[in-house]
C-alpha cells in the first residue's frame, strides 16, 4: 500500500490486485484520509477477499450484490477545503510575506538553523574575550558588537515565534469552520507582526 500526501491529506492507494480495508469495510483502491486520521488501521485483501467481504456485508445488510457501496473514507467537500486551506496557511506561512526583515535596508531573512549558527559564533566570540563579530547578509559583510547583534537574534526570534503562533491560530480556525465557502473565504493573511526594520 503507498502513503502519499496531498495539500495536507494523506491517500492510500492499494498494491495491485488489492483492495484497502478498514474494521472489515472494504475501501476501494483509494482511499483519502480525513486530516488527523491515523493510517494504521488500514490494511490490504486481495481482490478476492476483498469482493467476498462486500457480498457478505451487502447480503447482511439486506443490500444487492451489484449495488456501488459508497466509499465511507472519502473526505468531505469541507475536509477537503479545510486541507487545502490549512496547506495554503502553511505556505503563506513559509514565504516571504512572511519570513522576511529588513537589515540596514537589505531585504533578508534568517532560518532558525542560521540563526543558531549565529549564537554559536557569538558564544566563541565571548568566549575567546571578542567584543565584535563580522557576518555576512546577502552578501554585505558587516561587523557589530557582539552585545547588539545578539539582541538583534533575539528580535528575530521573537518576532518568528509571534508569527507561528498567528499560523497555527489561523490553522485551529479553519480547523473550527462549518461550511466550505466559510473555509474558501477565511483571509489568512492578517493578524501577522509589522516586519522588523533593523
Amino acid at each position: 500500500m503507498k502513503k502519499t500526501e496531498i495539500n495536507g491529506c494523506t491517500v492510500l492507494t492499494a498494491d495491485a490486485g488489492k483492495k484497502i480495508v478498514k474494521d472489515n469495510f472494504v475501501c476501494g483502491t483509494v482511499v483519502w484520509l480525513a486530516v488527523g486520521d491515523a493510517t494504521d488501521a488500514y490494511r490490504e485483501l486481495s481482490l478476492e477477499e476483498a469482493d467476498a467481504l462486500e457480498k457478505a456485508q451487502q447480503e447482511t445488510e439486506g443490500g444487492k450484490p451489484d449495488e456501488e457501496t459508497p466509499s465511507a473514507e472519502m473526505p468531505t467537500d469541507i475536509d477537503m477545503a479545510k486541507a487545502a486551506k490549512i496547506a495554503e496557511i502553511a505556505a503563506y506561512s513559509d514565504s516571504d510575506a512572511v519570513n522576511s526583515l529588513t537589515f540596514n535596508g537589505l531585504k533578508t531573512w534568517l532560518t532558525p538553523n542560521v540563526r543558531a549558527n549565529y549564537l554559536v559564533s557569538l558564544d566563541a566570540a565571548e568566549l575567546l574575550g571578542e567584543t565584535d563579530i563580522t557576518f555576512v547578509v546577502e552578501g554585505v559583510q558587516a561587523s557589530l558588537p557582539i552585545k547588539q547583534v545578539r539582541l538583534l537574534l533575539a528580535k528575530i526570534q521573537r518576532y518568528a515565534d509571534a508569527c507561528f503562533i498567528v499560523t497555527e491560530r489561523h490553522k485551529i480556525a479553519v480547523r473550527a469552520l462549518q461550511t466550505v465557502d466559510e473555509v474558501e473565504s477565511y483571509d489568512y493573511t492578517k493578524g501577522y507582526p509589522e516586519k522588523l526594520a533593523l
